[in-house]
């Protein structure tokens, strides 16, 4: 048997009771964990797929979140993983993906073991846009219309940190300015170069997208000159691209609500094709009832 870090604990100890209980539930989250992209088992020490169909590092750490899980007191998915780090189960040196990596596969088999959401790592949108993650801030939300790839700025913490910073500064706290605040001008001046204002309205306009992107909106509508500034150019190739595409299976015309009279009138043949056809079955119930009885009588 394979070594499991530190404490050596075999991936059947303090196993999840829910797969004995449930035939069809091991094979589930292998087909979960079979969809998501290779990268989400970087922190795995020493895992290969090919080499392991049982998957037995993964179940040991999906055993140690479920069991620290049920220990009493506040938790999160960083002192979760923190947790898991420190047991050796999972391995995160010298690897900022790996680093990433894991706080995906805590967030994701949490997921799976509550069944209150389903991680997806590669989400594709009903228009058939595909979302790449990248380190830089100035790729996000550049659209490869060749490829029907976004390009999304990975890490969102960071901007907070840098708008954090930046505020801390005019408080009077000198020290804690932002480097990216400092590579810009603190007044406009005659060279084309951002100001700390523009630089500010940026990091913002990035929270403020993740929100539009993925319906987490704090209101219905939204002013691309207002509000979006300095990233309205991409947002309007973006909308462009998916006006252009339209749904072609009843599963993507289910999802799509861009076109909200396409959507209202597949709902309404939905439902009252539905009710006719209910009607029309219990019509012909009554009528061979109704035959019956005649044929008794008679």
């Amino acid at each position: 048997m394979p070594p499991y870090g530190k404490n050596e604990v075999s991936p059947r100890e303090g196993c999840d009771p829910t797969f004995d209980e449930l035939p069809w539930y091991r094979a589930w989250v292998l087909q979960q964990v079979c969809s998501q992209p290779q990268r989400l088992l970087l922190s795995l020490p020493d895992f290969n797929p090919d080499e392991d169909p049982d998957y037995g590092p993964f179940f040991l750490v999906w055993n140690q979140i479920r069991e620290l899980a049920l220990v009493p007191g506040p938790k999160n998915i960083n002192t979760i993983t923190d947790a898991l780090r420190s047991q050796g189960v999972i391995s995160t040196e010298h690897n900022y993906e790996a680093a990433q990596s894991a706080k995906e596969l805590v967030f994701s088999i949490i997921g799976w073991q509550t069944m209150l959401y389903k991680p997806d790592f590669s989400p594709h949108a009903v228009c058939g846009v595909a979302i790449e993650w990248v380190d830089s801030l100035s790729c996000h939300l550049e659209l490869d219309k060749r490829t029907g790839r976004l390009f999304l700025y990975r890490y969102p913490s960071f901007c907070v940190s840098c708008l954090h910073q930046h505020e801390s500064r005019k408080e009077g706290n000198h020290s804690s300015k932002s480097i990216l605040h400092r590579c810009a001008l603190e007044k406009p001046g005659p060279a084309p170069w951002a100001t700390e204002e523009d630089v500010t309205g940026l990091l913002q306009e990035i929270l403020l997208s993740y929100r539009l992107i993925f319906a987490v909106v704090e209101r219905d509508e939204y002013d691309l000159a207002a509000d979006f500034p300095h990233l309205r150019s991409r947002l309007a190739r973006l909308h462009g691209y998916a006006s252009g595409k339209k749904p072609r299976s009843i599963g993507q015309l289910w999802r799509d609500r861009r076109d909200s009279t396409a959507w209202l009138a597949f709902w309404s043949v939905l439902i009252f094709g539905s009710i006719s056809v209910v009607l029309a079955g219990l019509q012909t119930v009554f009528q061979v009832l109704q035959y019956l009885e005649a044929k008794q009588g008679s």
